[in-house]
């Protein structure tokens, strides 16, 4: 991604959160509830204050597929790229609660202008 303008990534990061985006992102949401593959992902699309989008995940395919491989201990680190490709593309995601780390959901929570925040299981792993 890194050989691509910053501008160009800039732009696909704007355009993965505009509406019509939202709106695709909110069906393949509300399919994912139907849980018609058991390995997939399960999860929902929250709107926050100011713009914030928010993709939270109940079940984590990458963490089933950690599991079904028996490596739990790269489970904290799922949320990797999700911070790499924000900060390349300006999302301003906080993904500090994760079902990697423990918690109950995963939340991807993005906002343009907003510095990305780097949660304490990559704190190390990512400068």
């Amino acid at each position: 991604m890194r050989s691509l303008p910053p501008v160009v990534l800039r732009i696909v990061g704007w355009a993965l959160l505009s509406a019509p985006s939202r709106a695709y992102l909110g069906s393949q949401a509300r399919r994912s509830q139907k849980r018609e593959v058991s390995e997939d992902f399960v999860w929902h699309l929250e709107r926050g204050d100011g713009g914030e989008v928010s993709l939270v995940f109940d079940e984590c395919a990458v963490n089933k597929w950690y599991d079904a491989q028996d490596v739990p201990e790269l489970k904290p680190y799922c949320n990797f790229f999700d911070v790499t490709y924000s900060r390349l593309m300006g999302m301003g995601i906080d993904a500090s609660e994760t079902i990697g780390q423990g918690c109950d959901q995963c939340a991807l929570r993005f906002k343009h202008k907003r510095e990305t925040v780097i949660p304490k299981n990559l704190d190390g792993v990512i400068e």
